[in-house]
């Protein structure tokens, strides 16, 4: 017996000199993830939506996401066999910035960070990418900024570690495995990271972070760390991030490898 879904179709049409600026929404997670509930507000006060199903999911089975900031420019998605969304990202565009990739964002997560920093800087959360099946959460957010990055690779990114900024003082991240090839960043004064770009696959059956490579504001190169292409990867999938100022990370991590990263944007540092 097959089932047949009716689908409803809604157009959306923007006037000249009209553009999304945000988008909010829900995932329901219980025996699967989907996005059941979104919503579109453009920079002429106009709203459209809620498109899909919200009032009937228990809360407890809603996660919610929210993007807002510049000019949303792109999509980017991922469905499932039935052509089914359950995930859904954006590219963002403002007035000093190129477009930056933007993944799923969880409201009660941004609001968090905002209130940490003091309602001085806008950020947005990107990411993760890699494997969420795997590891253990870390969340390094609250912060102004990045002092230093200590990375240790072999095949593929073992772990990290981070020195932050925070209200003019230096703070360290919780103790990492240390094993592999160290290397340390350390950011000039009145430097800061951009842009990430990297990959994640498997070895051995294990899902990681395989590369990374950071751009600064003062157009320094750290890297690239990790596989460096001899041991080929059972599969591997690149992902880009770039904008203001990155002032956390965020991800998973494994016993032996970095299993997934993000990471905390800040729209306008210098406002």
């Amino acid at each position: 017996m097959s089932l047949t879904l009716l689908a409803i179709i809604s157009r959306i049409v923007l006037e000249d000199s009209e553009h999304l600026v945000e988008v909010e929404g829900y995932c329901f997670r219980k025996t699967s993830n989907t996005i059941h509930s979104i919503t579109f507000f453009t920079n002429l006060n106009r709203k459209f939506g809620p498109y899909g199903i919200n009032n009937d999911i228990p809360s407890k089975f809603k996660t919610p996401f929210h993007v807002k900031g510049g000019k949303i420019v792109g999509f980017h998605w991922r469905t499932n066999l039935d052509d089914i969304l359950y995930a859904v990202g954006f590219y963002i565009e403002s007035v000093e910035t190129s477009s930056t990739q933007i993944e799923l964002v969880d409201s009660e997560a941004k609001e968090k960070m905002i209130s940490k920093v003091g309602n001085t800087m806008e950020v947005i959360y990107v990411g993760p990418w890699g494997y969420l099946d795997e590891g253990k959460v870390f969340d390094h957010s609250g912060y102004n900024g990045i002092k230093k990055i200590i990375i240790y690779y072999g095949m593929m990114i073992n772990s990290i570690q981070v020195q932050y900024i925070k209200d003019g003082k230096l703070t360290w991240t919780d103790e990492v495995s240390r094993n592999g090839i160290r290397k340390e960043i350390v950011l000039e004064d009145g430097e800061h990271l951009t842009e990430v770009r990297g990959y994640y696959g498997r070895l051995f059956g294990m899902g990681s972070i395989s590369h990374l490579t950071f751009f600064s504001n003062l157009d320094n190169v750290f890297g690239p760390y990790g596989n460096d292409g001899e041991i080929p990867l059972e599969e591997s999938r690149p992902f880009h991030v770039k904008g203001e100022k990155i002032v956390g990370f965020h991800g998973k991590a494994g016993a032996q490898f970095l299993s997934a990263i993000g990471f905390y944007m800040a729209l306008h540092p210098n406002e």
